[in-house]
């Protein structure tokens, strides 16, 4: 067999009961937490704009426009759902994979669930999967050829996988839709380029999953992908995709944050953090901050004084000035009011980044840093090798749900914020429909508009 014959025979027959119990209750961790970057991105820009023209581009149906009391077809409320969720760049992600799969396949995963009737325990599993495949296909990218490594570009695929097992699409059609989907994903070099600040489409996430859904149905019309893409060298390590599938699910490995701004910032953050309260400094006390990471960190946009919202989730010395200055919760999530502040511009002035070599060498699987600060006449270092939230320095259920509770405080009633937590604790059962039942109602509280 060939690579995406083994991974959609997989995908498409792997018994949910065989599931084990922590891994499930990932996949509830994953859904709340996506569902919670959704409502506090549904105010942003790029969230309204998808929303606009979501509708007329797809048509009406039964899905969920998540905080917005309205139904349309599957791939628009998966559309604007996934641009929610990804907006504040708050969303989950994996080390191995270097990117966010959550906001592609969750948003797919629901859409499609409302549409097939499928139950919680099957939503469970088609996210399991829709990891495993998405995670595996990063993984095994040739570099060389993927010059870059936005989510959108693998997202399309787990987002097909997981709306495909939901489908019940048999092996073979299902394998040509996973294949329509990496061949269609969105390129997005442009958006490395950018450093990926700058613009909503960031790292093409909601994009990805249109391309995702719209595989599915071309692949049912008989449509047809590049059948050995992922036994080309060029491109793939086949091997890699397809060794030892069912004994352990990368979803297990999802790391989740407490900062708006991309994970290669968050290690600088904690380090900062921490060197703050343990030698009681204030930001006048530090004359200069020096931070050492890996190339991504060091090759984001990083503007002191960013021109935009989205610019400023990828900017060290912005992210660093808000900590100093605000306190790691103003990144919980950014707010658009902090852009331009001249405490914050001067601040970040004082940030420099250099390239460790020793740090690179530990990305993908693990994103570590350095800060080094100059206070008091002093010098002051810590080293960072896994932030809060990754596998490693894990937040665990409870802190999974502290970040959703601080997060969607602005926008969702206490009451609806504790329905919501609890749709988890009986997803196989009730908890599915329960979430949705929350996730229908319009917001309450006005949004805010970024």
């Amino acid at each position: 067999m060939t690579t995406i014959e083994t991974l959609a025979d997989f995908i498409a027959s792997f018994p949910a009961r065989d599931i084990p119990p922590t891994t499930r209750a990932m996949a509830e961790d994953c859904i709340l937490d996506a569902t919670g970057a959704a409502a506090a991105g549904f105010g942003t820009g790029g969230a309204r704009a998808v929303r606009a023209v979501g509708g007329s581009l797809f048509g009406p149906g039964p899905a969920t426009l998540w905080f917005a009391d309205t139904d349309v077809s599957p791939t628009a409320a998966a559309f604007a759902n996934g641009m929610a969720a990804s907006a504040l760049d708050i969303d989950d992600g994996h080390r191995v994979a270097v990117g966010h799969p959550g906001a592609s396949i969750i948003p797919a995963a629901i859409a499609t669930a409302e549409v097939t009737g499928a139950g919680g325990d099957d939503v469970l599993a088609a996210i399991v999967l829709g990891y495993e495949a998405a995670v595996r296909l990063s993984a095994a990218r040739n570099m060389e050829t993927h010059l870059s490594i936005a989510t959108g570009r693998w997202g399309a695929f787990g987002a097909a996988a997981a709306a495909g097992r939901l489908r019940g699409l048999a092996p073979d059609r299902l394998a040509q839709a996973l294949l329509i989907a990496e061949n269609h994903a969105p390129g997005l070099l442009a958006a490395h380029l950018h450093g990926f600040g700058g613009a909503h489409v960031k790292e093409g996430i909601a994009w990805s999953v249109v391309a995702g859904l719209t595989a599915l149905e071309l692949a049912q019309s008989g449509f047809t992908g590049y059948p050995n893409t992922l036994d080309l060298p060029e491109l793939y390590d086949g091997s890699q995709i397809g060794a030892d599938l069912g004994t352990a699910f990368w979803i297990d490995r999802t790391y989740f944050k407490l900062y708006s701004c991309c994970r290669a910032i968050h290690p600088a953050v904690d380090a900062l953090v921490a060197l703050i309260a343990e030698h009681r400094l204030s930001a006048t006390d530090i004359t200069s901050v020096r931070v050492d990471g890996c190339a991504l960190t060091v090759n984001l946009n990083n503007k002191v004084d960013p021109p935009n919202f989205e610019a400023s989730q990828f900017s060290v010395p912005f992210a660093l000035a808000v900590a100093a200055i605000d306190g790691a919760d103003a990144l919980l999530p950014l707010a658009p009011d902090l852009l331009g502040r001249r405490d914050l511009v001067e601040f970040g002035k004082r940030v420099t980044l250099a390239l460790d070599p020793a740090i690179e060498a530990l990305f993908p699987g693990q994103m570590a840093g350095r800060v080094i600060v100059e206070a008091k006449g002093d010098t002051f270092e810590r080293y960072v090798p896994h932030a809060l939230g990754d596998p490693d320095n894990p937040l665990g259920r409870e802190g999974i749900r502290s970040k959703f509770r601080r997060l969607t405080a602005p926008v969702l009633a206490q009451e609806r914020q504790e329905t919501m937590i609890a749709s988890g604790a009986t997803f196989g059962a009730d908890g599915l429909a329960r979430l949705l039942d929350a996730l229908r109602p319009a917001l309450g509280v006005t949004a805010p508009r970024i």
